[in-house]
């Protein structure tokens, strides 16, 4: 299963009816703007840590949306919690 549906099928199934309606709206936008455009197209079983390292990277030196610089580092740990949510997820249901 790629990354992209594991995300769709984990804010529909296990976010939506847990988490308050802004939070929902964080965990969405954080999937669409930053985590999809770099690793939805890849399969669960191809990310690793030194994939998941590349893209800490990326954030931090070029994940600006607006202006083309780094985030902040406290942005990035937000990002990473959001992933770090559904990849334990999919750990836990054997994907």
């Amino acid at each position: 299963m790629k990354l992209e549906q594991w995300l769709d099928e984990w804010i529909n199934r296990y976010v939506r009816h847990r988490v308050k309606r802004h939070t929902l709206i964080s965990y969405t936008a954080i999937c669409r703007n930053h985590i999809l455009p770099a690793l939805g197209g890849l399969e669960l079983e191809e990310l690793d840590a030194r994939c998941l390292q590349a893209f800490v990277l990326e954030l931090l030196e070029r994940g600006n949306l607006h202006t083309g610089g780094g985030l902040s580092s406290s942005t990035v740990n937000g990002i990473i919690s959001v992933l770090r949510l559904a990849l334990r997820e999919a750990v836990a249901l054997g994907l």
